[in-house]
């Protein structure tokens, strides 16, 4: 029997076709009618009003996408049963097609396959007669359509009203039902009222629940509304008996690929995402997953904070995303359980909204005003499940139907071919370089629906997570519906687990033997690593009370009192959670301990449990109880044979005792006459020790236990008199589960006399340790040896450590004197500092990865620029193969190179450091917001001076620069008609003035471009390599001596190695902990053999070459990159960006960034990525000591565009931190700066000084008279009356040698100015000033 069914169709979209169908909705459903509504097309919003409506989720069925006519009625007749009355709203037109020809999507094709009557939706806001003529064409067009009846809307009265009948009326006769053949239906006439339209958006209509109106207590009840207006307007019993007239014969058998599937052998429970964000959905698709065996389980990624438990894959479907940005974001929970559950293998499907979602991040966009076209901006934190793809919304519409057929992916069979469609206003705007191929695979060829379309790759797949912006429509192929569920039941991490951890230890051994994926669940305190509690692994024990969060005192308080008020249940104090083990899959394996009952479940619990469950016997109790080191590494064997995994475990035991080993031999290298002997407190209130392997750790680090415990001693609570009589040389405060801030909070439980009294709390020997390297037999047992034997025995920290990061907030020692203050018992916290690194202050959190603003960014970041707020100040342009040197205040300059059109520039440059620091979270360049105050550095132009009439700075690129204490010297390069330069020249770096550097002596390099430059500070000279003549590469060594101002050419001895000529390399100077200076070269280009990765030192003291042998894996051959060095002595690092190999083009581009160990001489590849390593004849600088600022440079093509923003690398690497913090921590030696901050000027001299020099015939009276009153005052400058430059005084030239640029108060007889004798000096009155 057919359900009676009609089909609302539009002359056009936008008549009111959705209105009149959710009205004749609400209509029918008010008189009791069951009405199941549909809708023509792929749309998913006006199906959302159809459920409002109705209370029965609306049906999408489209022609085209479906696969045929089968499929469509086949969904039709399915979602039909019990319903009395069948409304299908049509989509646009009534003929309008997915092309020009057929009817194929169309709601004409729809209704002839249903064979149900049209109702026809004119909009007569703008006509009368004309109507008939709309409705006889309509009609006239496809005669095996049914065009049964008529409504007309925004009419605006009776008479209008009466006009369009009496039109239709006339024609009549021709106006015809093709199946009844009588007369079209008038049906009646909707009012115009604007309160009856509902809002659209980009994707259509506004859903309900973003519709304020709805909200408002006089929309609630807009569909009964809505219905008594149809009711008064409508004749609704005409179109019941029209709608009963259908004669649609049911059709629901298929064959092949498009046949029912079947139902997988197990039920797979299936999360959907369904709220307001994520609603889009095909009814068949949900209807089709189920028949295929699938449990579906909805959960909200808006209200709900964590994912439903049990899943075995996740369906995240299309929506509006953007509108709930802020909220998602926040619900970090939600998204962490995803993340976790992507990486942990589980499946899922997402479309549109879906990826969006799954993206690192989301861009909204907001109109400002209706009259422009700009836009708020706004990013959001998404799931990062999709590694490099951000998505933003944008103005533009990306839509159409595509047929899909399936490529390489974790879902669906390969070539399955199915239908879908797109309909988006986002799109993916990460950069290319961001997103890796070998990551991100496309898993969709699609072949666009319109003419001369080509197949195209489309989504992303990333592990077993599948991802796209096209919605399908599986009646297309309903083995896709089959597919998910046994792709879902195969990779779901759930069916993979068998194991349960009541140990923290076990746990933690699990990880480190790379078993996690058999672990389903662990206690709350199975706290590391730290994605040890990620979803889908469940928490199946607590402790009744948080001991993380209580003092000692409160901790022993809170034991005593769950114990008195036990009654039936675990005899411990433990709750295990009795529904989680009865949910999951019956688990094989349970780790348990019976050590301490305290820091972990007793075994006496779990057994309880485990029969109460039902589970005593399927599940085999496996134990981690070690008391001694030893007995540790039995676990881990024990772990491995549990979970099937002996030979890593075997592995794990061998690479632990092998560290125990190196620590060992360390110790007895240094030969400890006495071993210091250390007592550890594990308890403050009580003081009690931990005992078993607590003394194993102390012996392995070279210390002794003070209390003489061995291995496997019990823990036991101490007396004060027991601490007194042990008199330890050290004492530890590492109370069980607690950090050092928390153990900080609750030393003033030691308060005591006796505490005071005690030998090493004088000395100061006092430290308080963090619990994790020692409170859980675990691996990290061993990172506890290594600590405290680097603490206390004083042997070199492991290769794998970096002390100052990896243990900066494990140690802090007593300060038992502080200035002239010792032990100051009422501040006993303030009193301890850390070990390692250099950070906040005691009494805070150290904890590494806490938030807070200041945390360090690392990685390679393009950071925004400004300019300096003088008006109209300009910004530099873009360049390659210029100068760029760091300054003492944090800024850097940068001066000349070459621009795109390759003209040559003279132009200086300061990069000022941003208020909060360089290593502080800065501007992003992409940021759409306005600059924040102070997070941005700041350009500014350099108004430089110059001496007399020299014509300085000359215009260069390629030249060699360095700064030199209070000057920046430049040397060759080429010049504006691309000649050699071969002149020095001088920027004073206080007074900003140019002049040519004037040298004593014949001898002087070469013109030449790329050399390279250095300064050494021990001997004050630059010292000059290589470079291009452009007939041979140099090989020359070049020193200036500062002092006197003197060239000399090294001589280069046969017998002695020497390095190549060479252009486009690098020079660093290095200057290592005993104060030895040596120059480093690296790369370049030879003259036969190209681009080279030679690294070569110069010892600058007995100007002998060495070639040296690095370690590790070493930098491509390269030229034309950069380097730099950070840090200083022993940590120092050397730092090489980019560069090119042979060649030419963006092909030969090193797109990468090295790190080489000074101290060990050992590369390591920094992860660095994007177009700030892309690029050639770029310049860097190292500010703060481990900062670098990269910026300019040439990408093989072009030069590169970064519009004066700057590059800002900070690493996490642990050879940088080291570098970082020996600048840091050891105090810098100053250059001599200008102290002149104020010059002297004419008006402060006194009246009659200033007078009588103004009545003086002398010359100069009034300058010399201020020079006077300068130098008495041991000023530095002063303003000259008749220039208004500033002037140096003889206070300030005494402390320097003659620097040859004619001071007007040379003390030296200007001995280094041109043409003037070493020896006679010259007459300052041949000079002009």
């Amino acid at each position: 029997m057919s359900p009676p069914v009609i089909v609302i169709a539009g002359t056009s979209s936008g008549v009111g076709k959705t209105t009149v169908s959710c009205g004749l909705m609400a209509a029918f459903s008010a008189d009791g009618l069951a009405v199941q509504p549909f809708k023509v097309g792929p749309d998913f919003l006006d199906g959302k009003h159809h459920e409002q409506a109705t209370g029965r989720r609306s049906v999408n069925l489209d022609g085209w996408m479906m696969g045929g006519k089968e499929a469509v009625l086949e969904s039709f007749h399915r979602h039909a049963r019990g319903a009395d009355l069948c409304i299908v709203e049509g989509v646009m037109g009534l003929y309008d097609s997915k092309d020009g020809e057929s009817d194929d999507g169309s709601t004409a094709q729809i209704a002839k396959w249903l064979q149900a009557p049209v109702v026809l939706v004119v909009d007569a806001h703008s006509m009368a007669r004309s109507v008939a003529a709309m409705v006889l064409g309509y009609l006239m067009l496809d005669q095996d359509l049914r065009l049964s009846a008529v409504v007309v809307n925004k009419v605006s009265g009776k008479q209008h009203i009466q006009w369009i009948k009496q039109a239709l009326e006339t024609h009549r006769d021709r106006l015809v039902d093709v199946q009844t053949q009588q007369p079209i239906l008038f049906a009646g006439a909707m009012p115009q009222d604007r309160m009856l339209a509902i809002p659209e958006r980009h994707l259509g209509l506004v859903t309900p629940s973003e519709n304020a109106r709805f909200k408002d207590e006089r929309w609630r009840d807009m569909y009964s509304k809505l219905a008594a207006i149809v009711q008064d307007n409508l004749d609704l019993d005409s179109l019941l008996n029209l709608a009963k007239s259908t004669t649609t014969t049911p059709k629901i058998h298929s064959c092949g690929d498009f046949s029912q599937p079947e139902a997988c052998d197990e039920v797979c429970r299936i999360g959907v995402a369904r709220d307001d964000a994520f609603s889009f959905y095909y009814g068949d698709n949900l209807k089709l997953l189920q028949d295929s065996g699938a449990e579906l389980v909805f959960f909200s990624p808006v209200h709900e904070t964590h994912l439903p438990t049990g899943l075995d894959a996740l369906y995240i479907g299309g929506g509006y995303p953007e509108l709930h940005g802020a909220t998602l974001q926040s619900n970090e929970s939600m998204r962490h359980d995803i993340q976790s559950f992507a990486k942990a293998g589980g499946l899922i499907y997402a479309e549109c909204g879906g990826l969006m979602f799954l993206a690192e991040a989301l861009w909204t966009m907001t109109r400002k005003d209706d009259e422009t076209d700009d836009y708020d901006r706004q990013r959001y934190q998404m799931c990062s499940v999709l590694p490099g793809i951000v998505v933003s919304m944008t103005p533009h519409m990306k839509m159409g139907y595509g047929e899909i057929e399936m490529a390489e992916n974790p879902i669906f069979q390969q070539g399955r071919i199915c239908r879908g469609q797109q309909f988006h206003f986002s799109e993916v705007v990460t950069d290319d370089d961001d997103a890796d191929d070998e990551i991100l695979r496309s898993p969709f060829l699609v072949t666009a629906q319109h003419i001369g379309a080509q197949v195209e790759k489309a989504g992303y797949v990333v592990g077993n997570v599948l991802t796209s912006y096209f919605h399908l429509h599986w009646s297309s192929n309903p083995a896709l519906a089959h597919d998910f569920v046994e792709s879902a039941v195969r990779t779901s991490p759930i069916r993979k687990m068998f194991a349960i951890s009541f140990v923290s230890a076990a746990t933690e051994i699990i990880f480190r033997l790379g078993a996690e994926s058999s672990l389903a669940g662990v206690t709350s305190v199975c706290d590391y690593p730290k994605n040890a509690q990620d979803y889908p692994r469940r928490i199946i024990s607590r402790s009744p009370f948080d001991a993380s969060t209580m003092t000692s005192e409160e901790v022993d308080a809170a034991m005593k009192e769950h114990q008195s008020r036990k009654g039936d249940g675990p005899p411990g104090y433990w709750i295990v959670d009795t529904n989680s083990l009865k949910e999951m899959a019956a688990p094989r394996v349970a780790f348990v301990q019976e050590t301490c009952d305290i820091c972990d479940v007793a075994q006496s619990d779990v057994l309880f449990t485990l029969e109460q469950c039902g589970l005593s016997d399927v599940c085999k109790t496996v134990q981690v109880s070690p008391t001694t080191l030893e007995g540790m590494f039995q676990s881990i064997l024990d772990v491995g044979a549990a979970l099937g995994v002996q030979e890593r475990s075997v592995s794990l035991c061998a690479d632990l005792r092998q560290r125990l080993d190196v620590v060992a031999a360390k110790i007895n290298e240094l030969g400890l006459k006495q071993r210091p002997r250390v007592l550890s407190l594990e308890g403050l209130s009580p003081i009690c020790v931990g005992g078993n392997w607590l003394p194993d750790v102390k012996t392995a680090a070279g210390c002794d236990d003070a209390l003489c415990d061995v291995g496997g001693s019990p823990a036991r609570v101490l007396q004060w008199s027991d601490v007194e009589k042990a008199d330890p040389d050290i004492l530890l405060l590492s109370p069980c589960s607690a950090t050092t801030s928390r153990t900080l909070n609750e030393l003033y439980l030691l308060n005591t006399p006796e505490f005071w009294k005690l030998r090493c709390v004088r000395n100061g020997d006092v430290y308080v340790i963090d619990h994790s390297k020692f409170s859980r037999p675990g691996p990290r047992l061993v990172n506890g040896v290594e600590l405290l034997a680097t603490l206390l025995c004083g042997v070199t920290p492991p290769d794998h450590v970096d002390a100052t990061q990896d243990w900066k907030s494990d140690a802090l020692r007593y300060e038992c004197c502080v200035g002239k203050v010792k032990h100051c018992t009422t501040e006993l916290s303030t009193r301890f500092k850390p070990c390692f690194g250099d950070h906040a202050s005691p009494g805070q959190d150290f904890e590494p990865n806490s938030k807070g603003a200041g945390k360090k960014v690392e990685g390679l970041r393009r950071i925004r620029t400004t300019r300096s707020s003088a008006i109209g100040h300009p910004l530099p342009c873009d360049r390659s193969a210029h100068n760029m040197a760091a300054l003492k205040d944090g800024s850097v300059i940068i001066f000349a190179g070459e621009d795109d059109d390759g003209k040559r520039l003279s132009d200086t440059w300061k990069l000022s450091a941003p208020q909060v620091g360089w290593n502080e979270r800065l501007d992003p360049y992409d940021t759409p917001a306005p600059p924040q105050r102070g997070r941005s550095p700041v350009w500014e132009l350099l108004q430089c001076g110059k001496v007399a009439d020299e014509n300085v700075p000359t215009k260069r690129s390629n030249s060699g620069s360095v700064v030199c204490g209070d000057y920046f010297l430049v040397f060759g390069g080429w010049g504006v008609d691309s000649q050699c330069l071969g002149s020095c020249e001088l920027l004073h770096l206080d007074t900003l003035c140019w002049t040519h550097c004037s040298v004593r002596g014949t001898k002087k390099p070469s013109p030449r471009g790329n050399p390279t430059l250095v300064y050494s500070e021990k001997t004050n000279s630059a010292i000059m390599f290589g470079g291009w003549n452009k007939v041979e590469r140099l090989s020359d060594l070049w020193v200036l001596d500062m002092t006197v101002w003197e060239w000399e050419l090294q001589v280069q001895h046969q017998e002695l190695p020497w390095p190549k000529g060479r252009t486009d390399h690098s020079s660093v100077l290095w200057t290592n902990d005993s104060g030895q200076e040596t120059m480093l070269i690296f790369g370049g280009s030879l003259d036969t053999e190209g681009c080279c990765n030679e690294l070569w030192i110069l010892d600058i003291g007995s100007r002998r070459w060495q070639a040296v042998n690095t370690h590790g894996p070493s930098p491509e051959p390269r030229s034309s990159h950069t380097a730099a060095i950070a840090g200083q002595g022993s940590s120092a690092t050397m730092i090489l960006v980019g560069g090119s190999g042979n060649g030419s083009g963006r092909s030969v581009l090193l797109k990468d960034a090295w790190l080489l160990r000074l101290e060990t001489m050992t590369w390591t590849k920094v992860s660095w990525h994007g177009s700030g390593v892309a690029r050639c004849q770029q310049a860097m600088s190292v500010v703060n000591g481990g900062t670098a600022l990269v910026w300019g440079g040439y990408d093989g093509e072009k030069t590169s565009k970064d519009d004066a923003s700057v590059w800002v690398g900070s690493l996490d690497n642990a050879e940088m931190a080291k570098a970082v913090a020996s600048t840091v921590s050891k105090p810098k030696q100053l250059q001599e700066r200008w102290q002149a901050e104020v010059p002297i000027r004419e008006s402060d001299l006194p009246e009659d000084m200033l007078a009588k020099a103004r009545r003086s015939n002398l010359p100069g009276a009034l300058f010399k008279t201020l020079h006077r009153y300068a130098v008495a005052r041991q000023r530095d400058t002063y303003i000259d009356p008749a220039s208004g430059y500033s002037v140096f005084t003889q206070t300030y030239l005494k402390r320097k040698p003659c620097c040859g640029n004619g001071c007007r108060h040379c003390p030296h007889g200007h001995i280094n100015v041109p043409k003037c004798s070493g020896n006679t000096g010259c007459d300052p009155k041949q000079l002009e000033w």
